[in-house]
């Protein structure tokens, strides 16, 4: 179960955040351990996210503006959508729960906003099953399923597998569907 009460967790899926948060954690162990290599690391990690995340705002720019325009499987992505200038339509599972079963009129609801905002994708996370998602899409129509990594990173050799690349492949992703 992936349950987080309606709330979006996934505050990793703004790379700024995360580059806020290895700061702090550096200059928190360093605090705590009287060891300043802490301190020195979170910022070696931050600034290399910080670098990384320019080429994903790049990539993500390919994205015309009355496109950014975004349908999930579950909340996962608000705070990919706040940082980087992307509306969530609607999510094919709403609550908290990737185990939820949408309802017949939610279902048919979130079908109208797809036909409606002309959103040609549907965004689902590589580590849930996309049943329900490949479900609307066939409902809609002419809709990809595009997966992201949003809930863990990818495979060795997938390019995802760390957080940097996990970023980078998404982004290549939904810029290449969107744009």
């Amino acid at each position: 179960d992936h349950s987080h009460s309606g709330d979006d967790p996934h505050v990793w899926m703004d790379m700024g955040r995360a580059a806020t948060a290895a700061t702090i954690v550096g200059d928190e162990l360093a605090s705590q351990t009287s060891n300043d290599a802490f301190a020195t690391c979170g910022q070696e990690v931050a600034d290399d996210i910080r670098a990384d995340e320019e080429q994903v705002e790049q990539t993500l720019s390919a994205v015309p503006e009355d496109k950014r325009i975004m349908v999930t499987d579950h909340d996962a992505l608000g705070y990919f959508a706040q940082a980087y200038d992307f509306e969530i339509a609607g999510v094919v599972i709403p609550g908290g729960s990737t185990l939820a079963e949408p309802s017949s009129a939610e279902l048919a609801a979130l079908t109208e906003t797809i036909s409606e905002t002309g959103v040609s994708a549907i965004f689902s996370n590589t580590a849930v099953s996309s049943d329900a998602v490949e479900a609307v899409a066939a409902e809609v129509g002419d809709v990809a399923v595009v997966p992201l990594y949003v809930g863990s990173v990818g495979e060795p050799g997938s390019d995802a597998e760390d957080y940097q690349g996990m970023m980078l492949v998404n982004a290549d992703a939904i810029a290449e569907a969107l744009a």
